[in-house]
């Protein structure tokens, strides 16, 4: 974990990015262009440089742009000098190149910036703010460029080059989009303050918000102009997310002197409070009222929206009384148990004072803020008029400089919402770092201890039981002359490394492997060898045959005929694992008959007959060659598929660590069974409707098409005819149509032909249109069974809800009509929303990418399936 986390984007609420900005700065973006971004992506991105500028004065004498774009190769755009009006820059702009390149050398890009963009000869200026902007979607890979530069040396002179700009004055923003990002590498390009100057997107569909266009545009603007009275960053950006437990004691007492003041004093908390998330997985409020007494007013524990937190707050009434500050903090360290919702020791607990006196009982006052402190609860205190600073001081948390705050009056609480609530976040944050480090700590420790006592019972053994399951693993490696033998030596030694992480030995686990090219190479069985040396030996001795062909279909046949049998010491009561490796994919080269399309098949036949056997498999597939559609079709699950840009990642021990965890955890944290075989959905009786996303973010006819296959591979699996499955569909987008109802679809290859003969038509994602379709699709009218048979809904999509508030109202009116939801997410759906629309959880399957859809074909069928027996009986 950083120490200074990456900002998520929030809301911007500041007026200042919306004006024009008449900076004098030179501005220079640096931007990635390299394949793993899809061009629509890249244009999207290039949309939304065009878009921050047109908020820039540009001219030579305010803000002169530059650019270069980057991937295998870099490709200077334009300079300073290079055109002299806004209306030549922004034409510049649209014409950025999509090289789509397979490296990302950012250090090429930033040493380029360094010596040629910023250089009086091209442009930059002496007495200008010199600001760059980096823009990237994953992290830096030489991919084979640079005389085989290794990952490490190559991400080392990314974070050097961006140094010498930070030293030679220039203000770095680092934008990470995406989850493919390395959160240390943007730390690392930034300049200082890390929480203004890194920012990560979470998609491209972000590139198209005012909002995110505004805050950068604002940043970039504010550069060298705001102190530190001004925060850097949007509020509710800085807050967001951040988990804790917050109560708010509030003033009633007679010195407020009026309801109005009151409602004033209630305005600041609720302008506090907005700047939360709330909910009880993240910011939890309480509040407490006092006057002669004290009452909480809102539990941690009431399960409410941050609408309902602030009603609440809005809807106290003044008291009126003396100012029983004792009895508030009473209260306060009540409602901070976790009787009352409270998280102590698991989450930071805030506690924030409003008064405008003096504690009636200073001292009863005193000791129970000591009592609060004392149970780690941070105490801010907020002093209005006539309230005593040093009393403050005395009751709060120390420093006082950063938890005491004093106004003049109940109208001017509102100048120092912004203060406060910074303070607030950061103190969170850092609480949330420290509690990290200690985690770190007393992981070492506690590591350091277990060391010390193995050392104890076996001299020279050190953590060499890290995992002790019981299990039979078979590594299959592609061997294959694509791989560069130092790569495949790379290789050979990440094994022997995950594999001393094992407690390897007849009754723990057991090891065999095998190697495949255009030759199938058996290296040893799991019952060749008896000790973790004897393994370990035989793991360092495998060599590569370098042969033409990828023969994975072979290697995958001998693992299911061979290695998994009892005579080579397979055991039938311990978990079954297969990790396959390979850097590309399936080619009989000239050894077999088959073409590729056909061998490719094969791949996947005997892949899935190793999952039917109760066989849990990994797919681990290694630089830009690999094709997805083949590494999720054979993997159990999308979890057990690894991606690893370069054979560099090897070296690591994050992913060494990874891969031991992932195998040790299989059955515990993951579900082995056998496919269930695909007859059991037949003579089932039930109404399913498809909706198909056939919106913009698709992509492509081809993505479309990809998407209509995986829907008719499910159809294939079902036995349909009128008085068996009827089968309907909707697509959507902008709006949403049933072009097939479910009284037309009691005939297989017609089901099959309306679906295969769809055109894709783009638009927006409102899925709540196809809710509404789908619901009057099981009507009786429409030739639906609804209370006579199991009525079944199938969401397919790539992307969010347009309007996500109606779509979850769509879909709770379909769920409670009696019809079970299933909800399909490719990368750009969002994970969280899919599951407050279909049935449950476990009815929600996700995977990266379209080509992958079919590798959950299968499971999805039979859990359908399952539902309808469920249902039936």
């Amino acid at each position: 974990m950083t120490p200074y986390p990456l900002i998520l984007l929030s809301i911007l609420t500041t007026s200042d990015a919306q004006e024009m900005c008449s900076k004098k700065a030179d501005i220079a973006f640096v931007i990635d262009s390299s394949r793993s971004i899809w061009k629509p992506n890249f244009d999207t991105q290039v949309k939304f440089l065009y878009d921050i500028l047109k908020m820039f004065e540009i001219s030579p004498a305010k803000t002169q742009v530059a650019a270069v774009s980057f991937s295998n190769v870099t490709s200077p755009e334009f300079l300073f000098n290079s055109f002299s009006s806004k209306m030549e820059v922004l034409e510049a702009i649209k014409d950025i190149k999509y090289t789509k390149g397979s490296a990302t050398r950012t250090y090429t890009a930033l040493e380029y910036m360094n010596e040629e963009i910023f250089n009086s000869e091209n442009g930059a200026r002496n007495d200008a703010v010199k600001i760059a902007i980096v823009m990237t979607d994953g992290e830096t890979n030489p991919g084979g460029h640079d005389n085989d530069l290794s990952l490490e040396d190559a991400i080392n002179w990314t974070q050097d080059e961006a140094k010498v700009a930070k030293d030679n004055g220039v203000n770095v923003f680092a934008i990470g989009i995406g989850s493919r990002i390395n959160e240390k590498e943007i730390m690392g390009i930034a300049s200082e303050p890390k929480a203004e100057f890194a920012i990560k997107v979470k998609t491209y569909e972000e590139f198209k918000t005012d909002k995110l266009k505004e805050l950068v545009a604002y940043r970039a603007c504010s550069v060298g102009k705001l102190t530190t009275e001004k925060p850097l960053e949007p509020l509710q950006e800085q807050c967001f997310r951040l988990v804790a437990d917050v109560i708010f004691a509030i003033d009633q007492s007679t010195s407020i002197e009026s309801e109005k003041n009151f409602s004033l004093e209630l305005d600041f908390v609720v302008k506090v409070v907005k700047n939360f998330d709330v909910g009880l997985d993240e910011t939890r409020v309480g509040a407490v009222v006092f006057s002669d007494e004290a009452d909480r007013v809102l539990e941690l524990k009431d399960e409410m929206s941050k609408g309902d937190v602030i009603r609440r707050i809005h809807d106290i009434k003044w008291g009126r009384g003396n100012t029983f500050m004792d009895k508030a903090f009473v209260k306060m360290r009540e409602g901070f148990s976790k009787e009352n919702g409270g998280r102590p020791k698991q989450v930071p607990q805030i506690a924030v004072l409003v008064t405008d006196g003096v504690a009636t009982d200073p001292y009863r006052a005193l000791a129970e803020a000591n009592k609060l402190k004392s149970e780690g609860v941070e105490i801010f205190t907020i002093g209005v008029k006539s309230a005593r600073l040093s009393q403050l001081n005395e009751l709060s948390s120390d420093p006082d400089s950063q938890h005491v705050f004093s106004v003049d009056s109940l109208e001017a609480l509102s100048s120092i919402v912004s203060r406060l609530s910074s303070r607030v976040c950061s103190s969170i944050q850092e609480k949330h770092r420290r509690r990290t480090l200690q985690c770190l700590d007393c992981w070492i420790l506690t590591m350091w201890t277990k060391t010390v006592l193995a050392l104890s019972f076996v001299v020279g053994a050190l953590c060499d039981h890290f995992c002790s399951k019981e299990a039979d693993i078979a590594f299959v490696i592609d061997s294959s002359n694509s791989i560069w033998p130092p790569n495949f030596d790379t290789q050979v030694h990440f094994l022997y490394d995950v594999l001393s992480l094992f407690d390897i030995s007849p009754t723990k686990t057991q090891i065999a492997a095998v190697s495949y090219s255009d030759i199938i190479k058996p290296e040893f069985q799991f019952n060749t060898h008896k000790d973790k040396d004897g393994v370990l030996g035989a793991t360092q001795n495998i060599e590569q045959t370098e042969g033409g062909a990828t023969r994975t279909y072979k290697a995958l046949e001998y693992m299911n005929d061979e290695i998994f049998t009892s005579k080579n010491g397979a055991r039938s009561d311990v978990m079954k694992i297969a990790i396959i490796m390979t850097d590309g994919e399936t080619n009989p080269g000239s050894v077999d008959s088959y073409s590729q399309h056909d061998a490719k098949q094969l791949t996947l036949m005997e892949a899935k007959r190793a999952r039917d056997n109760g066989i849990y498999v990994f797919a681990i597939g290694v630089g830009g060659k690999v094709v997805d559609e083949e590494l999720y079709g054979m993997a159990s699950e999308p979890d057990s598929v690894i991606k690893v840009p370069t054979y560099g990642e090897f070296k690591t021990d994050k992913l060494k660590d990874m891969l031991a965890k992932k195998t040790c955890d299989v059955g515990e944290t993951t579900t082995v069974k056998p496919n269930k075989p695909e007859e059991e959905c037949f003579k089932h009786v039930a109404d399913v409707i498809f909706a198909i996303d056939q919106s913009t973010s698709i992509g492509s006819p081809k993505n479309f098409s990809i998407e209509l296959d995986f829907v008719n591979d499910l159809v294939e699996k079902f036995d349909i005819a009128e008085d068996e499955t009827r089968v309907g569909a909707v697509v959507f987008s902008t709006g949403a149509s049933r072009f097939l109802e479910l009284r037309d679809g009691v005939d297989k290859t017609l089901v099959l032909n309306r679906i295969h003969g769809r055109n894709w038509e783009r638009g927006n994602t409102n899925m709540h249109l196809a809710f509404q379709k789908m619901q009057e699709g099981f009507l009786p009218a429409k030739g639906g069974r609804p209370r006579l048979v199991p009525q079944i809904a199938v969401m397919v999509t790539d992307g969010e809800a347009t309007n996500p508030f109606k779509a979850r109202d769509e879909a709770a009116k379909l769920r409670k009509s009696g019809v079970l939801i299933f909800a399909i997410g490719v990368m750009g759906a969002n994970r969280t929303e899919l599951e407050t629309y279909a049935s449950s959880p476990d009815n929600v399957y996700y995977v990266n990418n379209l080509q992958a859809l079919r590798s959950i074909s299968s499971e999805l069928s039979t859990r359908v399936c399952e539902q309808r027996i469920v249902s039936l009986s």
